[in-house]
């Protein structure tokens, strides 16, 4: 189980479209490589203001199901 929270900042003209990946092991740690996850933020709780003006809540997620867009990631070292 694990928390976060996210905050970055831009000078951009253009729209920014906003991802948060989950790289990580549950429920399979014998399969080589990373199970992977990138959800996207709605643009909706984005804003170029210098504070929050609206919190995503994500919710729980259980990374031990398998999701219809997950992929494998192999990093080289």
């Amino acid at each position: 189980m694990g928390t976060y929270e996210i905050v970055g900042r831009g000078r951009g003209l253009f729209e920014m479209n906003v991802f948060i990946r989950f790289i990580h092991d549950c429920d399979d740690s014998l399969i080589p490589c990373q199970r992977s996850l990138t959800l996207r933020v709605p643009s909706t709780y984005i804003t170029r203001k210098s504070y929050v003006e609206k919190y995503f809540e994500a919710g729980n997620m259980n990374m031990a199901f398998r999701y219809p867009d997950e992929q494998r990631l192999c990093r080289q070292i």
